[in-house]
């Protein structure tokens, strides 16, 4: 059930420490870690996001969604549109 009462902001960041406790929790599941890292851009914490992305990598080399959302990240930060 939706709080009325609480802002977007209040929101999203109940939902970003929703996820960052069960990153914390299984620091060994890459799709949580990356579910983590998109809160985390969404609430352009994009540094963090990227060491999250990086974790995942790191974890599953291969890791196709990973890899490229790493990229766009990257891409955007050279355009100066991302968040810090």
């Amino acid at each position: 059930m939706m709080d009325h009462g609480k802002s977007e902001v209040d929101r999203m960041q109940d939902e970003l420490e929703q996820l960052r406790r069960l990153a914390v929790r299984a620091p060994a599941d890459p799709d949580t870690r990356l579910a983590f890292a998109r809160k985390l851009l969404e609430c352009r914490r994009t540094e963090e996001a990227i060491l999250e992305i990086r974790a995942v990598i790191a974890m599953v080399p291969n890791h196709l969604e990973a890899r490229k959302l790493l990229e766009s990240v990257r891409g955007l930060q050279h355009s100066g549109r991302a968040g810090t």
